[in-house]
């Protein structure tokens, strides 16, 4: 210990101490192939990142699925104050704006790009360049919603000075296209993978696209794939010795008769006729054997599944493997990752833009604005099914020792959507006529 306390880092016996080698094996020397690898920074031109989701079906679907999943089911206004017909009203003007749409479209783009925005156009709002201020929203005010991805606007004003302030290290502009200069709090703002803020500034303050960490996955993948095509060509091979062969190519003439000869052979020969040869020529076919490359594919298709952290139940449309699987556990750790998504990405997206979408649909923003997202899990019907049969059996046996009355149960079972037929009005009556037999238990007739 005494002895390397006054070297420096740089010191080779240090380094023997820093750093596993094996001089027999030659690990951790020059010779060593490993010591050779190394992570480094791709980067992709919107071009290519366009030619992968529009020209290869994986790309397209790890861009495609996570953000068809986190808008799938939507959400649910759970907001106290609001009666059900305003709820009604409110989910009315989100189809009429396609707000699901433009908030799938700017997830997408996002995921594709690195990064997109909502511009929304509210009118007598002041100039762009201003901030918006939301009391000033009346109803009506919200004229459009647009998607822009990442290479249709560029950043302006970086605010790196000012942390007091939500937009720190984030623009305090964008440059829209027509030249239009535009406030940081007209838009709403996704980024694809949010990496270190050193890579974002060489993003020009952009997150990364999420083909980014899958690339090497997906082109291992389906290179792979596209060298199995080719053997395909040569699953069979057809070897003639031709005695004299080198001979007879050695002149035109003999080269020509020779192309002539086999090329009528190849056309007598198939299935129904036979394939003639002269009595020296010998005829051989060797195969290609294909045993183990479907394994193979398997292999690195389930690499670009965990690297997109897609399960193969969902990109591939694959049957769960193993005995007794059912793929449950796979899909509840994916929608688990959805619902991440949906509380870091879209929730303060949406929470923002419903203080401007509020205003403009009713005039004014509730105070206990809330909402849930509907839940991605989807039971089957004959889980469905096993479920109500036990809830029955449960309030049948409740009402029977005068736990709960019948109305109760009703109550549950509109909360539950099992019956149309049974709503407000058919509960009220239920409970009318509870409270009349009440009355009369009470007076003893």
């Amino acid at each position: 210990m005494g002895e390397t306390q006054g070297k420096s880092l740089s010191d080779p016996i240090v380094d023997m101490v820093n750093t596993l080698r094996n001089l027999v094996a030659n690990l951790g020397t020059k010779k060593d192939k490993r010591a050779y690898s190394h992570f480094t920074n791709r980067v992709f031109v919107y071009q290519e990142l366009e030619d992968m989701y529009t020209n290869d079906w994986l790309s397209g679907k790890i861009i495609d699925i996570p953000a068809n999943d986190a808008v799938r089911n939507w959400r649910r206004i759970t907001t106290p104050s609001l009666e059900p017909e305003d709820i009604e009203t409110y989910v009315g003007a989100e189809k009429d704006f396609d707000v699901k749409v433009k908030f799938n479209e700017a997830l997408k783009w996002s995921y594709l790009f690195g990064g997109s925005l909502l511009f929304l156009g509210v009118k007598d709002s002041g100039n762009l360049e201003e901030p918006l201020v939301l009391d000033g929203i009346g109803q009506g005010d919200l004229e459009y919603i647009h998607v822009l991805d990442r290479w249709m606007v560029s950043a302006s004003e970086i605010n790196s000075s000012d942390p007091t302030k939500s937009n720190y290290q984030f623009p305090e502009y964008y440059m829209l296209p027509g030249g239009h200069r535009v406030h940081y709090t007209r838009v709403i703002r996704f980024d694809g993978f949010k990496p270190p803020f050193r890579v974002r500034q060489r993003n020009n303050y952009w997150g990364s696209p999420m083909l980014q960490r899958v690339y090497s996955a997906v082109l291992n993948s389906q290179s792979f794939a596209e060298i199995v095509n080719s053997l395909v060509y040569e699953a069979k091979l057809d070897v003639v010795s031709v005695p004299g062969l080198m001979q007879k190519l050695s002149t035109p003439e003999g080269e020509k008769q020779l192309v002539n000869r086999f090329m009528l052979a190849d056309m007598l020969k198939s299935i129904n006729n036979m394939l003639l040869l002269d009595v020296e020529e010998n005829h051989d076919r060797k195969h290609t054997s294909f045993s183990g490359l479907d394994g193979l594919i398997d292999k690195y298709l389930t690499i670009v599944c965990a690297a997109s952290d897609i399960p193969a139940t969902r990109l591939l449309g694959q049957s769960p493997g193993g005995l007794n699987a059912t793929g449950e556990s796979d899909l509840e750790n994916y929608y688990n990752m959805i619902g991440s998504k949906q509380e870091v990405e879209l929730d303060p997206a949406l929470q923002y833009f419903d203080q401007i979408f509020t205003r403009s649909v009713f005039g004014f923003y509730p105070e206990d604005w809330s909402f849930e997202f509907n839940s991605l899990w989807q039971l089957s019907d004959k889980t469905k099914s096993e479920i109500q049969k036990s809830n029955s059996e449960r309030d049948e046996k409740y009402i029977n020792a005068g736990v709960i009355v019948p109305s109760i149960a009703a109550a549950q079972l509109k909360e539950d959507k099992v019956y149309n037929s049974i709503d407000d009005d058919y509960v009220t009556a239920l409970e009318t006529v509870e409270g009349f037999e009440e009355d009369l238990d009470g007076t003893g007739e």
